[in-house]
């Protein structure tokens, strides 16, 4: 009969897993029914240790699943469907794409910024509220106003890059922006392009970095817009990188 060294040296990991998930169905069992926290149980139940405890077992848990899945399809234990796979490997990409474009937005590079002179005559305005990556809420010293960015347009909150784009917006306005109010749309919200103080043009910025389309429909001759979203789709930026964009008329209309 082996020893305890021998077993733990010998095992596997899918027979370390086995243990841990065992242990872990314990512990959940004794935290649900209410055991008193005595003796060393005290250790693992008592807070403020339990939730950073307990995060450590959730990654535990999670590595040691990916080693025993690992090992079972590398031996050939576990013959794991194609589909399975494939399935895990797609989603696995659309998470890492996920990831790229969160990071992506959380930083727009100086040569994506558009800057020019803020424009006389320009309303100096507070955001109140970010709707979307082409639609925000100021305050004026005439009150309260919706702004729609004038010539782009940003994808919807519930489309792919939708909240990307939204977070991106966010992260080039500044305490105090100008606008440059070009009239009201059918909804009555007040377009305009926005400036930061330091003069860079907010609207053109946010096409330049590939967070919104140009809005060709409602601005034909703007050729700032135009050469933006040229620049963004030649370098791959934002909603251009890897995949084949639908743009947000589209989207709304359930073309595609």
């Amino acid at each position: 009969m082996s020893n305890l060294p021998d077993i733990i040296t010998n095992a596997t990991t899918g027979q370390y897993f086995a243990v841990l998930v065992v242990l872990l169905g314990v512990y959940g069992l004794l935290s649900v029914i209410g055991v008193k926290p005595r003796g060393t149980y005290w250790l693992f139940y008592k807070r403020p240790r339990f939730p950073r405890l307990w995060s450590s077992a959730a990654w535990l848990f999670l590595c040691a699943t990916a080693l025993s899945v690992y090992e079972f399809y590398a031996v050939g234990s576990v013959m794991w469907p194609d589909e399975v796979v494939r399935s895990a490997d797609k989603y696995a990409r659309s998470a890492y794409s996920y990831v790229v474009d969160e990071v992506q937005a959380l930083r727009v590079d100086v040569s994506q910024q558009v800057t020019s002179e803020v424009p006389e005559g320009a309303i100096a305005a507070t955001v109140t509220y970010v709707t979307d990556g082409d639609t925000v809420k100021v305050s004026t010293s005439e009150g309260k106003l919706t702004i729609r960015l004038q010539g782009i347009d940003a994808p919807e909150k519930n489309q792919r890059y939708g909240k990307t784009s939204t977070r991106a917006l966010k992260g080039l306005l500044t305490s105090t922006i100008y606008l440059d109010v070009d009239g009201k749309d059918c909804y009555s919200r007040t377009i305009a392009t926005l400036y930061r103080d330091d003069g860079v043009n907010i609207n053109a910025s946010m096409v330049c970095a590939g967070h919104a389309w140009w809005y060709k429909r409602y601005a034909p001759t703007n050729s700032e817009l135009s050469s933006c979203q040229g620049y963004a789709i030649e370098n791959e930026l934002g909603l251009w990188k890897g995949y084949d964009p639908i743009p947000p008329w589209e989207f709304r209309r359930g073309v595609r």
